[in-house]
C-alpha cells in the first residue's frame, strides 16, 4: 500500500526567502551599500571630484533603469533563475574591473555593469520570487528577504576598510569579487522560479490568507492619474533612500568623523536595517500599507532631518540618524511591495512591482549627482539632506492621499 506523501515541515518557500536574502546581500549590499565605504578612498587616491564620485552612482542608476526595463522580457525569454545568473556574472565582472583599473571612464563602465547586476539579480527578481512562492505573510517574507543588504552593511564596511588600509583598494575589490562569486553559486543552487517545479503549492501558512480591509479593490484598479501620482511618489522616495543612503559615508567623513568610525556607523545601520526590515514586513502584514506608512515614513523623515543637522565630528546625531534610518529606509523596499498588493491586488502585483521599481531607479538616477554637485558648490552635503527630507515628505503625502482616495472610491 502506497504511503501518502506528507508536506515538508518547513515549506521550501522559506528556503527561497533565504536565497533572496543572499541575493540582496550581493546585488544591493555589495553593489550599492558597501560602495559608500570606497568613496572617500577613491576621492583621495585617484583624484576624483565629488561630482565625479556622484556620477558613478548616476551611471549605475541609469543602467539599472535599462536593466529593469528588460528584466521581465529576459525572464520570459529564458528563466528567472537564468536572469539572476547573468546579473551575478556582471556583478563579479564589475568588481574585477574596479580592481584592475583606476581611470574615471573605466569606473563608469564598471558602474554600468553594476547597474545591470542590480536589476537582474536584485529587487525585481526577489519581488517576483516572493510573490510566486508566498500567498500569506508576503510582507514578512519580503522583509526577511531584503535583510541581505543590511547584513552586508554590517559585515563588509569594517572588512573593506581594513583591507584598503592594510593592503590596497584593488585588493578589497578582488576580495569582494570572490565573495560575490561564491554567494552567487549558492543562490543558483537554491532558487526555483515557481513552487510547481518542486511539486509544491505557494505558502499559505496552512490557512486561507486573511487580510485586514485595505484600500485595494482588484476589480476597480487605480486610475491613470493615481498611477502617475504613485510613480511620482516613488521617484521622490528614491532621493533619500538611494543617493541619500549612498552618500552617508562621504557626508560624515566630510564632517570630520574618522573613516574607521564612519565604517562602524554603517555597520550599526546595517544591524538596525535587518531588524527594521523584518519589523516593517510584519507591520505591513498586520496594519496594511496606509497605517504602517505613518510609522515608517516618520522614521525616514527623522533620519533625513538628523543627517542634515549633523555639522560636527560628534557621533551623537549620526548614531541617532542611523537608528531612525534603519526603520525608515525599508519604505523603499518592503513598503513598495505592500503598496503594490494593497492598491493593485494579486492580479496586478507583478506589474505594479515592476513599475514601482522602474520609478525608483529613475528617481535614483535623477537625484544621484545632486549631492556631489551641492557639496562642490557649498562645501557641505547638508543641503542635499534637506532636499531629501523634502522629497520624502512629498512621497508620504502623495501615497497617503492615494490610499484615502482609493478607499473612498472603493466604499462608495
Amino acid at each position: 500500500m502506497q504511503k501518502e506523501s506528507k508536506s515538508p515541515r518547513v515549506h521550501y518557500a522559506w528556503v527561497i526567502c533565504g536565497a533572496c536574502t543572499l541575493m540582496l546581500f550581493v546585488a544591493m549590499g555589495l553593489n550599492s551599500n558597501v560602495f559608500t565605504v570606497y568613496q572617500p578612498y577613491i576621492l583621495s587616491r585617484y583624484g576624483f571630484s565629488n561630482t565625479q564620485c556622484s556620477l558613478l552612482i548616476t551611471v549605475r542608476c541609469l543602467f539599472s533603469i535599462v536593466g529593469i526595463m528588460t528584466v521581465e522580457r529576459i525572464c520570459r525569454r529564458f528563466t528567472l533563475r537564468a536572469t539572476v545568473a547573468m546579473g551575478a556574472l556582471l556583478e563579479v565582472c564589475s568588481r574585477l574591473l574596479f580592481a584592475a583599473m583606476s581611470t574615471f571612464p573605466a569606473y563608469c563602465l564598471a558602474s554600468a555593469m553594476g547597474g545591470f547586476a542590480y536589476s537582474w539579480a536584485g529587487t525585481v527578481p526577489i519581488s517576483l520570487l516572493i510573490g510566486r512562492w508566498f500567498h500569506a505573510r508576503r510582507g514578512l517574507a519580503f522583509g526577511i528577504g531584503t535583510t541581505g543588504s543590511g547584513i552586508a552593511t554590517i559585515i563588509m564596511p569594517p572588512l573593506i576598510t581594513a583591507l584598503i588600509e592594510q593592503r590596497s583598494l584593488s585588493f578589497a575589490f578582488y576580495t569582494e569579487a570572490a565573495i560575490t562569486a561564491l554567494a552567487s553559486l549558492l543562490i543558483l543552487l537554491l532558487i526555483r522560479d515557481r513552487p510547481e517545479e518542486l511539486g509544491l503549492l505557494p505558502y499559505t501558512a496552512g490557512e486561507e490568507t486573511k487580510t485586514m480591509p485595505r484600500a485595494a479593490n482588484p476589480e476597480r484598479p487605480i486610475k491613470c492619474m493615481q498611477w502617475c501620482a504613485m510613480l511620482l511618489a516613488v521617484v521622490m522616495l528614491a532621493g533619500p533612500a538611494g543617493p541619500g543612503f549612498s552618500h552617508l559615508t562621504v557626508h560624515f567623513v566630510s564632517r570630520g568623523i574618522p573613516s574607521a568610525s564612519v565604517a562602524w556607523l554603517m555597520t550599526y545601520l546595517g544591524i538596525v536595517l535587518i531588524f527594521g526590515k523584518i519589523f516593517c514586513g510584519f507591520l505591513t502584514d498586520w496594519l496594511g500599507g496606509y497605517r504602517s506608512n505613518f510609522i515608517i515614513g516618520g522614521a525616514l523623515l527623522g533620519g533625513m532631518l538628523l543627517c542634515s543637522l549633523s555639522r560636527s565630528a560628534s557621533l551623537i546625531l549620526p548614531a541617532a540618524a542611523m537608528t531612525l534610518l534603519g526603520a525608515g529606509l525599508p519604505m523603499s523596499s518592503v513598503s513598495l511591495v505592500a503598496w503594490a498588493q494593497d492598491l493593485c491586488g494579486d492580479a496586478g502585483y507583478e506589474t505594479a512591482v515592476s513599475r514601482f521599481t522602474l520609478a525608483y531607479a529613475t528617481g535614483s538616477f535623477l537625484f544621484s549627482a545632486i549631492p556631489g554637485i551641492l557639496a562642490d558648490r557649498t562645501g557641505s552635503y547638508a543641503p542635499a539632506y534637506w532636499l531629501f527630507f523634502t522629497t520624502a515628505a512629498i512621497c508620504i503625502v502623495l501615497v497617503q492621499s492615494i490610499y484615502l482616495k482609493n478607499a473612498a472610491t472603493t466604499h462608495k
